[in-house]
């Protein structure tokens, strides 16, 4: 008996479509920007920004763990999402390169489960937005906005 083959389909929500609108608003500063999508875990966060990011080539990190304590962890991860190889191991030369690559081929960065962060690593990331021009997104539940 052949298994029945299931077509996927993503489905444009009302949710959907104000996210398309957020990013197209985002998409129109000349300069880094920030958005920010939070509600209780299951709404379609997640699942909402890698479709995007899959039809609009734009950046997905969820965050680790492991970068809690060590920032450089994190900005090796981003490198290696982008396809940068950094020249070293250290913290300057990492973020260096991966400023580099990002003013080459500037593109929205999602960053997903947000509030798993500190606030060191929040500033990184308000410095990376700053000085690369690309609109960063904050995904995460409640917590992000207290």
């Amino acid at each position: 008996m052949k298994k029945p083959q299931w077509d996927l389909v993503f489905v444009k929500t009302k949710n959907v479509r104000n996210f398309e609108v957020m990013m197209d608003a985002l998409s129109m500063a000349d300069e880094g920007c920030f958005g920010m999508v939070y509600s209780r875990a299951g709404r379609g966060k997640t699942r909402t920004s890698q479709w995007y990011a899959g039809q609009h080539d734009c950046i997905y990190l969820r965050v680790l763990k492991i970068w809690k304590t060590c920032e450089l962890d994190f900005l090796l991860s981003f490198c290696n999402t982008i396809d940068a190889l950094p020249p070293s191991r250290r913290k300057g030369t990492v973020f260096t390169t991966l400023i580099d690559k990002l003013k080459d081929n500037p593109r929205p960065v999602f960053i997903d489960e947000v509030e798993k962060t500190t606030q060191n690593f929040l500033d990184i990331v308000l410095d990376i937005a700053d000085i690369a021009c690309v609109p960063v997104i904050f995904l995460g539940e409640k917590e992000l906005v207290s």
